[in-house]
């Protein structure tokens, strides 16, 4: 969908005073163009940008600038009214589907709305999971490979939830357990075995309901945990874009919507298993992943940083720049964190320098590395009670830079975390031995 502000009904530079014309288009069927009875002279009118003129450049009258100012803000209203409605158009209606009348009459009521004008239309609620949807279409730029998974992988749990077909589909039963499902559908939802949930019926019931198919399909309170907080965010996304359109039942603010989060634990590995893992010499694959596993550990990272800073380095593109601390010259590296979407600067030791400029390793899927990991610690006689996998070595360090008295302070800037909470669950009290307090060595 395009707003489109035309000086007259053609651009006409030839006429000294026009009134500014609208055209709201989404494909060549849905277009509506109408005047809105503003005049405007030709002076006052940007053509390259299509709405008034750059108010900061040029001279005029008190009064010509303060109505000039006036339309621009309109314009600005105006514009801002239709994509924010339309954002809710595509959450309500299939858009291949419209009519022109249904067009025309959504783009009146849009443009009333840009100019203040009250003029209603009934509309219709949407569905959780046609929201669920778009706010995962609206993020995909923003957010990490990895979190956008989350958001599709939590967007099917629900949609699992809400249909028993869609939920037969996606796991193989046996005939026993495929008839105590059918049972709980049918309790439930009735003989349809199926509820389509509105954005307005997240409400205590719901939650009630989903806990209880949570627990009986033997997910873990965690599990369920992730589900209800990805859903609040959802919700109280949209309900921050549009609150008079988008308002989700009460019960979401209530203590008892809550997320019922325990720490899983996790294994980690200490500083003799590390250099097994560092120090393995045999098959080739394997040994590429103990060197990409050292830079995990000794840049701290999440294994999607780590593939955009491997693909930096071979661009001949990683960001490093000197620091004097302490009267000695250290060199820093600067890794974007997506997740965080902020920048953390890491003091590079000697023996990272030597991984990042001399024995780069090659990059491999997250999938592959969990994979091989697991082989490698096998095949350095390692074992462990919870599974091992890319994020361990972040674990890793921060335990064992705990475990050497290091402080959180210092430890925090190679991690890049914001807060000591989520610090913390990286570094388990089972897991924790202090001696005594160091800084991080840098030389």
């Amino acid at each position: 969908m395009k707003v489109v502000f035309l000086y007259g009904k053609n651009n006409n530079k030839k006429a000294s005073t026009q009134s500014i014309n609208i055209r709201v288009y989404h494909t060549r069927e849905l277009e509506v163009r109408r005047s809105l009875k503003m005049d405007i002279s030709l002076e006052g009118w940007d053509f390259k940008n299509s709405t008034i003129v750059d108010l900061s450049k040029g001279t005029r009258t008190f009064e010509q600038s303060q109505y000039l100012q006036e339309l621009k803000n309109t314009l600005n209203s105006i514009e801002q009214s239709f994509n924010k409605e339309f954002l809710n158009l595509k959450l309500t209606h299939k858009l291949e589907s419209l009519t022109k009348e249904t067009w025309k009459e959504w783009c009146e009521v849009t443009l009333n709305k840009g100019l203040g004008i009250s003029k209603e239309i009934t509309q219709e609620i949407p569905y959780l999971s046609d929201v669920y949807e778009e706010f995962i279409k609206i993020k995909f730029k923003d957010r990490a490979a990895n979190t956008i998974k989350g958001y599709r992988s939590n967007l099917k749990v629900l949609k699992s939830f809400m249909d028993y077909n869609f939920f037969i589909q996606e796991n193989n039963f046996s005939e026993g357990e495929l008839k105590i499902w059918d049972e709980w559908y049918t309790k439930q939802y009735g003989k349809s075995k199926q509820k389509e949930y509105k954005f307005n019926e997240i409400d205590s019931s719901f939650y009630r309901l989903l806990r209880e198919w949570n627990t009986l399909k033997g997910n873990n309170d965690n599990y369920f945990y992730k589900i209800i907080s990805n859903l609040k965010a959802i919700l109280n996304y949209f309900k921050s874009i549009d609150p008079d359109f988008y308002k989700p039942h009460n019960f979401i603010k209530h203590p008892d919507f809550k997320a019922l989060k325990l720490v899983s634990k996790h294994s980690f590995l200490d500083i003799d298993e590390l250099n097994l893992v560092f120090n393995y010499k045999g098959s080739k694959y394997l040994e590429n992943v103990s060197s990409l596993a050292k830079i995990l550990y000794y840049g701290c990272l999440r294994y999607n940083e780590l593939e955009q800073e491997i693909n930096l380095i071979k661009q001949g593109n990683l960001k490093t720049y000197q620091r004097t601390v302490e009267n000695i010259e250290v060199e820093y590296w600067d890794v974007y964190q997506k997740k965080e979407d902020y920048s953390k600067h890491i003091p590079i030791n000697p023996l990272l320098k030597k991984i990042l400029t001399e024995e780069i390793p090659h990059i491999i899927s997250g999938v592959n590395f969990n994979k091989y990991i697991k082989e490698l610690i096998s095949e350095v006689s390692i074992q462990k009670e919870y599974s091992i996998s890319s994020h361990t070595f972040r674990r890793s360090y921060i335990t064992n830079m705990v475990n050497q008295g290091h402080s959180e302070s210092s430890i925090m800037e190679y991690s890049g975390h914001k807060d000591e909470k989520s610090f913390r669950t990286y570094c388990q009290s089972n897991n924790i031995k202090i001696t005594k307090l160091n800084p991080i060595y840098l030389g």
